[in-house]
């Protein structure tokens, strides 16, 4: 491996050859306490003189540990978020700018999304009562509570930036890494962020022009779509820190509208104008076993987005606290808020409108708000707004992560020199989603790819069992029963069953949009062919680099 020019104090150590499994030698007074018995041990190694273990904090030894993977040379691979600083060289890092209210917004503001307000009515009828639908929203939050307490306890133990890729890649393997890179830059953040951006639009536009009984042609609608996305990304590509106030206050204001809401539903059942909900609890009508999981793949979706903050673990204050305390009290109480809205929405409405096509969220302003109508349709707006400022935030952080692992173009891991801001991800992600606003019925064509929502998920918590096998002496802040990953690995599977029977058609969808990542992993991963392809993107790089003010982080060893 070539050194760079002028770094004396890294000093290559030893061969390490094949040890029975046993404890292993101590090579480093660094390592040594960290180092776990393996058949094969690395070639070789690099130690930092100014490294001393006992100044180091367990945290940091337990992400070192952690992130220790061999490539394909047999060489130990340092975590980027935990190498040491070499000397002369400045250090190019993302901030860390994200405290326990910003961690609090980003699950927050994810869980919940607009989605809730469109599938009350399917939940509804699927379950065939009012106790049914509420227990299935409690069950689907649990589940979604479990799958976090999985993620909480793997990023607390790496606390690296990258989210899901990060974690399969360390623990798992390069190729379910690189579909992630796929799914992301295919349908994960830039797909999403698009029908965010018109369901954005739809409802805002509305709010603004209903005084005056006009619609907007499709075509303006998706101008202001394009405009509403340009806007956000250019903020995450000038400043982290605002990103992460802009999610606070959506959050906060994603909150009062709910509130408004459920105040509204109880003025009706105060006035006495409401629906009688105990003989509601009572009329339950018979429904098969697959009614009750489909009911459960329409309600846990929406709980998703609470796995959006382990994408900028590597930018959260105190890793190890904030990460587990707002993921857990976000996942408990998600579903209370969702049980809450699907009452209020029974008190009001009768069970012909709650089992018909028209959202819940339309006919409850109409009957139940009066002039507070317009709340209802910011809720929509708001939340369509804190889906897509999580989901760029994932998007982007996919995309630096991979690129420095070398596995996508390094334009993607470089930062901007002086705002320290993701300006390469973010305007791939924007230049890739602009064109998708020509695409009609796209809405249909993601709840179709949607079919792999689930697939992520079960691969961390499958991580979650491997890292524990693999590293058993690795410090946890965070632990969780040994029991839920394989609860969570089950509903994942399960769920996915469940959507490829309701569209039978996604199956084929899925697999010819996922399907491509295999050959171009080989090709462009594990061969590095063609070289007049990667010397074209190197030249390209160069000059984005002059042109964007972006480079590496030079300071890491």
């Amino acid at each position: 491996m070539a050194l760079r020019k002028g770094v004396s104090n890294v000093k290559m150590i030893g061969m390490w050859n094949l040890y029975p499994k046993d404890k292993t030698r101590d090579v480093s007074t660094s390592t040594a306490s960290l180092v776990e018995p393996c058949s094969v041990q690395p070639s070789f190694y690099f130690n930092f003189n100014e490294t001393d273990d006992e100044t180091t904090s367990p945290s940091d030894r337990a992400t070192t540990h952690a992130a220790r993977q061999p490539n394909n040379n047999n060489e130990i691979i340092l975590p980027t978020s935990n190498s040491k600083q070499l000397p002369g060289l400045p250090r190019l890092e993302p901030p860390k700018v994200f405290g326990l209210p910003h961690c609090f917004a980003v699950v927050l503001g994810s869980v919940l999304s607009a989605s809730i307000l469109f599938t009350v009515n399917g939940v509804h009828s699927k379950c065939g009562g009012l106790g049914p639908a509420l227990l299935v929203w409690f069950c689907s939050g649990a589940m979604n509570f479990v799958g976090a307490q999985c993620y909480a306890e793997i990023t607390a133990a790496t606390g690296e930036t990258g989210g899901e890729f990060i974690l399969i890649y360390r623990t798992l393997n390069p190729m379910p890494a690189f579909m992630q890179i796929w799914i992301t830059l295919l349908a994960g953040t830039t797909m999403a962020s698009v029908t965010l951006a018109m369901l954005f639009s739809e409802y805002a536009m509305h709010i603004v022009l209903r005084e005056y009984g006009l619609d907007l042609p499709r075509h303006l609608l998706k101008l202001v779509a394009a405009l509403q996305l340009s806007a956000i990304y250019a903020l995450h590509c000038i400043s982290t820190r605002w990103v992460a106030r802009l999610q606070i206050i959506l959050t906060i204001l994603k909150f009062c509208c709910l509130g408004i809401i459920i105040s509204a539903a109880v003025r009706f059942i105060i006035v006495g104008d409401a629906v009688d909900l105990s003989s509601e609890f009572q009329r339950v009508e018979s429904v098969q076993i697959v009614d009750i999981f489909q009911a459960f793949a329409a309600a846990s979706p929406v709980f998703l987005g609470w796995q959006r903050l382990t994408f900028v673990a590597g930018e959260v204050n105190n890793v190890t606290r904030n990460i587990p305390i707002s993921m857990s009290v976000s996942t408990i109480i998600s579903p209370i808020v969702a049980i809450l809205l699907h009452l209020s929405f029974a008190a009001v409405l009768s069970e012909q409108e709650l089992q018909s096509d028209t959202p819940v969220i339309v006919l409850f302003a109409h009957r139940a708000m009066g002039r507070l109508t317009p709340v209802a349709l910011l809720l929509v707006s708001v939340q369509a707004l804190c889906s897509m400022n999580t989901g760029i935030l994932a998007g982007t952080r996919t995309l630096y992560a991979a690129a420095r692992e070398s596995m996508s173009p390094e334009f993607w891991a470089m930062l901007h020199i002086h705002k320290l801001t993701f300006v390469p991800a973010a305007l791939t992600l924007m230049t890739i989603s602009m064109p998708m606003l020509l695409i009609e019925n796209l809405h249909q064509l993601i709840t179709v790819l949607g079919a792999f929502r689930w697939f992520p998920p079960m691969l961390v918590a499958v991580a979650v069992i491997v890292h524990r096998w693999r590293f058993p002496r690795v410090y946890r802040p965070f632990k969780v029963p040994a029991a839920f990953p394989f609860i969570f690995i089950t509903f994942c599977l399960v769920q996915t069953i469940v959507t490829f029977i309701q569209h039978p058609l996604a199956v084929g969808v899925c697999l010819l949009g996922i399907l491509p990542a295999f050959p171009l992993f080989l090709v462009l991963v594990k061969l590095r062919r063609p070289m007049t392809l990667f010397k074209a993107v190197e030249r390209a790089t160069e000059f984005m680099q002059k042109l964007l003010l972006v480079a590496h982080d030079l300071g890491h060893g």
